[in-house]
């Protein structure tokens, strides 16, 4: 599943940040669009540790071990994963 999100990554849309980046605790999310953002987290084995949720802003992290994990962002009919460092 891990390898679909990262091909899907070339269509990225440029319109969906996430900072801090690394981070702990608390990420937040910025898109141009203002619609609601589907969230879901992995780990580097392709393992889902954050469950898809429907986001405004921000996502908490707390639960995380340190390490990078991969973020699956999908807005609309765009979806865009990025590396998150977990600190």
């Amino acid at each position: 599943k891990l390898v679909k999100i990262l091909r899907n990554s070339s269509n990225s849309p440029k319109s969906i940040e996430m900072h801090p980046n690394p981070a702990s605790g608390i990420v937040k999310f910025s898109t141009t669009l203002g619609d609601a953002l589907s969230v879901s987290v992995f780990d580097l084995l392709g393992k889902q540790v954050i469950p898809v949720q429907t986001i405004k802003s921000e996502l908490n992290i707390s639960a995380l071990n340190p390490g990078m994990y991969f973020v699956n962002m999908v807005q609309g009919a765009s979806s865009v994963a990025k590396k998150l460092l977990v600190n």
